[in-house]
């Protein structure tokens, strides 16, 4: 939904603003594409693991993640890691790609504050995120890192590949964060209207009315 421009809340937090006809029709088209077995229809539909099992055994084509998967296919399906390709990611009409973040909190319980947030920094600055990217597939949290040559000199091998890769998909990526209190139960109540379409053949207005309602009533107990 966030990357075909379906606001999933208002823009006060306050309520769900994702039940329109543009909903409707994009449920729809993937229900079409699963009916057709395009898309898999399984007991975990868009469940990341499930995706790179079928992946593995070759039942899907294609995979949505990141870098860091390069390395387990090639652990549990060397036969497959030979025979496949990186690109950059799928978008929608928005154009930008899903941006999963990571992140270092210091708890307010913590009792000591100023050591955590030094430590959080130390991790988090230029020098070591570059560090941690070579010994480790992820991608860096600072501009500078992110511009080392590290991430451009190697075109040859597919972990090289996805590493240039990474650089260029930063420029169009975007945290989709709710940036609200309830945020994993909204989204689980989102995904579940999906569930409902795709697995279950529920009508999809009604989904999305019944997954309407849950998020209010998520949102109105954050508020209260």
């Amino acid at each position: 939904m966030f990357e075909e421009g379906v606001s999933i809340l208002n823009e006060d937090n306050t309520a769900a603003a994702f039940n329109t006809q543009d909903t409707v029709d994009l449920l729809n088209s993937f229900k079409e594409l699963t009916d057709q077995d395009i898309l898999p229809k399984n007991s975990k539909w868009g469940d990341w693991d499930t995706e790179l099992k079928l992946f593995e055994t070759g039942q899907l084509a294609i995979v949505s993640s990141s870098g860091s998967s390069l390395s387990r296919i090639k652990d549990e399906a060397p036969d497959v890691y030979e025979n496949i390709g990186v690109a950059a990611p799928l978008t929608g009409s928005e154009g930008f790609s899903r941006n999963a973040l990571m992140n270092l909190v210091v708890p307010e319980a913590s009792k000591h504050h100023e050591e955590a947030i030094k430590f959080a920094a130390y991790i988090t600055g230029d020098e070591c995120q570059l560090e941690f990217c070579k010994q480790t597939a992820i991608f860096p949290s600072t501009i500078k890192a992110s511009q080392d040559e590290y991430f451009l000199s190697d075109s040859e091998t597919l972990e090289g590949q996805a590493r240039i890769m990474s650089v260029e998909v930063s420029e169009t990526s975007k945290d989709y964060s709710l940036g609200t209190a309830g945020q994993s139960e909204i989204q689980d109540a989102v995904n579940q209207i999906q569930e409902a379409v795709i697995q279950n053949g529920t009508d999809t207005q009604t989904a999305l009315d019944n997954g309407e309602k849950a998020v209010n009533d998520i949102l109105a107990q954050s508020a209260g």
